[in-house]
């Protein structure tokens, strides 16, 4: 109203609007959380802006999934003035392996969008454990007393650390390193050796599993198969024989070379093969007389089959005459056939053939060494205490024109003093050189060493040294 007289009233007229706040929410990387092992976290912000034209009040945040986590410290409500912002953290801590999703709501006071809505998601890893061993977890061929190291290698083609927290092995042949201090924390991409070393207490096939432990969900017990093979112990430790001796002595007899001889010796056998059935003797030997001097190479191969072994050789004598000088090389192939039925005793037979006899030794008088071919039986047996018996009968086949074939004999007593020392006692009867009459020798010595006795004839698998026949000669032609 007015005191206008002309108008007394007047109407305006005016325009506004109700404001109102406007809540805009953003995410970083579009709300992907990427990859987080289970035990740790990833955070990531909320943007919460007010576009409107009233202050926003937001009253709440929440997540459906425990695995993405709201701020615990943050206090609600909180005010964002018009065109202000606020960052709130979010945080990603998965409980498990595996893909994840879930759903952020922000409560506030806009109108529109009481509830707005961010969508997150994001994968739980996870540990992933394989194994490598070298040669498939076969460590071949080991002997008892022995053992071989093979290393597995743990892989770690997971996302997150991979630990292992035992190794164990279900066989105590296959032992584990005592060295490793548990847990093993091998990181995602990387390797880990850890030697597993088989060491055999008994001969046969083995197989064994080694367990192990780790946090991989889909493996938590992880095995890995090993096998070996011990042989037998004939195998792996076939008995090797070696020994050394001499002796001296009387001669007798009409066609004796001096009253006496001196005699050294050496053998040696030596086990091959897969099965060691197989085995190389090698031996030499050394006589003097007062009126010659020998020396005899030996070399060949023994085949054993159970209770029977069998030999072939080559043997070589070099003989030499005093005081004429005169001398030759003689040859001859000899076999052996041994059987040893019995636990503490051997008997065998032998045979020799020359080829390399018929050799000048005198030419005035036209004197040739001949071979004397032989054939005969050997044997071994146990005596009371530490004594045992060996010895052999042989036929000798003379080719010497008007000069008949004779036996010939040796016989040797052995008394082991120590495992490694033993006396003895030969007596040989026309043992090397077939003259126009018998002669003979008694000789004493000492050995040193070991050389198959009877107490080793229970090896029912091993070739064990056999007596190899010396080279018998004789002198044609001439007078002697």
């Amino acid at each position: 109203p007015s005191n206008d007289p002309v108008t007394p009233s007047a109407s305006i007229t005016v325009t506004g609007a109700a404001g109102q706040p406007t809540i805009a929410t953003a995410i970083a990387d579009s709300g992907d959380f990427g990859t987080v092992c289970p035990g740790r976290f990833r955070d990531l912000e909320v943007t919460v802006h007010n576009n409107g034209a009233c202050p926003l009040i937001v009253t709440g945040m929440s997540s459906n999934s425990p695995d993405f986590q709201t701020a615990s410290v943050v206090a609600f409500p909180l005010t964002i003035a018009p065109g202000g912002t606020i960052d709130l953290p979010i945080r990603f801590a998965p409980s498990s392996a595996g893909s994840k999703t879930g759903t952020l709501t922000v409560n506030s006071n806009d109108p529109v969008r009481p509830a707005a809505q961010i969508a997150m998601k994001g994968v739980g890893g996870q540990p992933v454990i394989a194994t490598v061993i070298a040669d498939t977890g076969d460590f071949g061929t080991v002997c008892r007393g022995a053992f071989r190291d093979l290393p597995v290698t743990i892989q770690n083609s997971g996302t997150c650390p991979l630990t292992v927290t035992n190794i164990a092995s279900s066989s105590p042949e296959f032992q584990t390193a005592q060295v490793l201090s548990y847990p093993l924390v091998i990181a995602p991409g990387t390797s880990l050796e850890v030697p597993i070393r088989f060491k055999p207490a008994s001969p046969g096939s083995k197989t064994a599993t080694i367990t192990i432990s780790s946090d991989d969900p889909a493996a938590p017990s992880k095995t890995v198969t090993v096998t070996a093979t011990t042989p037998p112990e004939y195998i792996c430790h076939p008995p090797t024989f070696a020994v050394v001796g001499v002796n001296i002595g009387p001669t007798f007899g009409p066609s004796r070379t001096g009253d006496y001889s001196f005699t050294g010796y050496g053998r040696f056998l030596q086990p091959f093969g897969v099965r060691k059935t197989y085995g190389v003797q090698a031996q030499g030997e050394y006589l003097h007389y007062e009126g010659r001097q020998e020396g005899q190479l030996d070399a060949g191969l023994l085949a054993r089959l159970h209770h029977v072994q069998v030999g072939a050789f080559g043997d070589f004598k070099f003989t030499h005459f005093r005081p004429s000088g005169n001398g030759a090389a003689l040859g001859q192939a000899s076999f052996t056939l041994d059987f040893l039925f019995l636990s503490n005793a051997r008997f065998g037979i032998f045979g020799t053939k020359g080829f390399r006899d018929n050799i000048l030794i005198d030419a005035p008088d036209h004197e040739r060494l001949g071979i004397v071919d032989q054939f005969g039986g050997s044997g071994q047996v146990q005596l009371p205490h530490r004594f045992y018996l060996e010895g052999n009968l042989v036929y000798l086949h003379r080719h010497a024109p008007g000069l008949d074939d004779r036996p010939g004999a040796l016989l040797r007593f052995v008394y082991q003093f120590r495992p490694e020392i033993g006396f003895t006692v030969e007596g040989d009867f026309n043992e090397t050189f077939v003259g126009r009459h018998d002669s003979g020798r008694v000789v004493f010595g000492v050995q040193f060493g070991h050389w198959p006795r009877p107490h080793d004839l229970s090896d029912h698998r091993n070739p064990l040294g056999t007596d190899i026949p010396r080279i018998h000669y004789e002198v044609v032609g001439g007078s002697r």
